[in-house]
């Protein structure tokens, strides 16, 4: 008879444990860091959300990088994604940029997710969370940041570059140099024709 017990009360902590696990992970908690900033501009600020789960075996960064014509949006848009990503285990950032009406170009944009990496691994590395790799994604003007980020710096990343994911990225700005000599800075092409000259 008591071994028939052993055996009832190893079944229902099995399930029990099963359980606790699934509803941890549906659950997880995360651990939000607001406007951390990576720079000296007011531009240059992130929010990075971890994983709280003592289970977490996360190694992992999205980075969301907005849009808004590289002169415009804010890193609130992908407030929800990175908190659905942290409760999937994964490390999730969102990030602000120096953008055109600071004077930056492309290359100051792209030096800005360098930096803002490196702020992100070294917060989750307080946290005990060693990141190794990333995937890169965004919208619009954040689309074509991501994949030119992906591509011009995944030899010099601070992490590997997993893949990138461009929503609605612009990817060809084949010769808008006609644009050059506008005085209508608010016009797209000619936005896009001073960043097509960095790429």
């Amino acid at each position: 008879m008591a071994d028939f017990f052993k055996k009832v009360t190893a079944f229902f902590l099995a399930i029990i444990t099963t359980i606790s696990s699934f509803f941890g992970v549906l659950f997880m908690q995360i651990t939000e860091f607001k406007d951390l900033s990576y720079g000296s501009s007011a531009a240059q600020k992130l929010d990075l959300y971890l994983p709280k789960s003592s289970y977490s075996k996360c190694n992992a960064l999205v980075v969301y990088i907005h849009g808004g014509g590289w002169s415009g949006g804010d890193k609130e848009v992908y407030q929800s994604k990175c908190k659905d990503a942290a409760k999937r285990d994964y490390a999730a950032m969102t990030m602000n940029y120096r953008m055109l009406g600071e004077g930056a170009d492309l290359d100051d944009m792209l030096a800005d997710i360098t930096a803002a990496l490196e702020t992100a691994i070294a917060k989750a590395a307080e946290k005990g969370i060693t990141l190794q790799k990333a995937a890169f994604t965004g919208m619009s003007a954040g689309g074509h940041l991501a994949m030119m980020y992906a591509f011009k710096n995944q030899n010099t990343s601070p992490l590997e570059v997993a893949f990138c994911a461009s929503q609605c990225g612009i990817s060809n700005f084949t010769d808008l140099r006609f644009y050059e000599d506008s005085t209508n800075t608010d016009d797209f092409y000619y936005v896009a024709s001073k960043l097509s000259n960095k790429t």
